[in-house]
């Protein structure tokens, strides 16, 4: 539970403005700037280089859109966050019908981290990526790689 929390403050700090940077989408979306625009094929060798880079990933996966709406909503992020800009995000959440992927970097003051956001139809999964360990982290060891890329797999369809 303390990784959602976890990914739910990173997510928050996005909309609340501070120190945020959009690296990359599967999107072209000129309203909220989603950076750089990539293909689906090249979302599973960016977000393993991000495997390689840092230490440690949080699973955030397995939200249905309504579910993760409602847990950031309940969350003490939503109420620090700025409301217009989550109100924005908040309906292309729901009007995106194909699988979109985006990736934001963000610095908690004691080092980057990485979240990559990948909406479907009916459903939001998350993996944060970081090189600071709390509780619910998972180490990225090498000798694990090739599972965690077919774990990717599977949010990708």
């Amino acid at each position: 539970m303390k990784t959602i929390a976890l990914l739910i403050f990173f997510f928050g700090s996005i909309y609340s403005g501070n120190g945020q940077q959009f690296l990359w989408s599967t999107t072209k979306d000129t309203t909220l700037k989603w950076g750089d625009r990539i293909s689906l094929t090249d979302v599973l060798p960016k977000m393993l280089e991000f495997y390689d880079h840092y230490e440690n990933h949080f699973d955030g996966s397995g939200y249905s859109k309504s579910g993760f709406i409602k847990s950031f909503e309940s969350s003490q992020s939503f109420k620090n966050s700025n409301q217009n800009t989550w109100k924005s995000f908040k309906t292309k959440i729901y009007e995106i019908k194909e699988l979109t992927v985006f990736a934001f970097k963000s610095n908690s003051g004691k080092g980057s981290s990485v979240l990559v956001l990948c909406i479907s139809d009916e459903n939001v999964d998350m993996v944060g990526f970081s090189d600071e360990f709390e509780d619910g982290s998972k180490i990225n060891y090498s000798v694990d790689r090739e599972k965690f890329a077919k774990w990717l797999k599977t949010f990708l369809k």
